[in-house]
């Protein structure tokens, strides 16, 4: 390794950088190639297969875990949790916040900790 040298012997094949590590020159590498996994769904594309499989359970139709604050469905129960927190956060949001819906022009920056709130 040759971190500490500063010596970078891993040259991309594709652009000038170099890179001291060879599995930080194969990542650099994949970044230079179109999306290889296209979903046969829709029209993304991606770099790495992790990626992708994460993308496919969007289409999957057995989505067992369901919102009962709203109409969405999950693949997995995690996902239901996150969103069961979203639906929760307006109670301990500050209540001079707009709604987490409100339009982008019309939410104002929250004071600083050092600001007085009137």
């Amino acid at each position: 390794m040759y971190i500490h040298t500063g010596e970078k012997p891993y040259k991309c094949r594709h652009c000038e950088k170099s890179f001291s590590q060879s599995g930080h020159q194969n990542k650099h590498e994949c970044t230079h190639m179109e999306g290889n996994y296209s979903c046969d769904q829709c029209d993304k594309s991606f770099r790495n297969l992790s990626s992708y499989s994460k993308h496919k359970q969007s289409h999957v139709t057995n989505k067992l875990f369901h919102c009962y604050q709203c109409a969405k469905t999950f693949t997995k129960s995690s996902a239901l949790d996150r969103k069961i927190l979203l639906h929760a956060t307006p109670l301990l949001r500050h209540p001079q916040m707009p709604p987490l819906n409100a339009p982008k022009e019309s939410v104002m920056p929250m004071p600083r900790s050092t600001e007085r709130i009137s």
